[in-house]
């Protein structure tokens, strides 16, 4: 899992659109960089413990929109359980 992914893959899925003629460009490069970069350091989720409180992190932007599900360890930090990323089209 790759936190914020659909933002990262953006510029690649425009480049991909079958209206458009594909042509890699510095963004794509960009794009592509970042994506490798995040996937080597993609955080380790864990499972969920039922008997402890959940918290949910929710993000918007023009385009995307993201969560992240969370749960405290005994140390007091928070370890991902879940990720969710979605690009949003023109008309959602």
């Amino acid at each position: 899992f790759v936190p914020d992914f659909a933002a990262l893959v953006k510029p690649i899925t425009k480049m991909l659109k079958k209206s458009m003629a594909f042509k890699w460009t510095a963004e794509g490069k960009e794009s592509f960089e970042a994506i490798k970069e995040a996937i080597s350091q993609a955080p380790t989720l864990i499972n969920p413990d039922f008997s402890k409180d959940f918290i949910l992190y929710a993000f918007g932007g023009d385009d995307t929109i993201s969560a992240i599900l969370v749960q405290q360890n005994k140390d007091n930090d928070e370890q991902p359980i879940a990720f969710f990323s979605q690009s949003l089209e023109d008309y959602e």
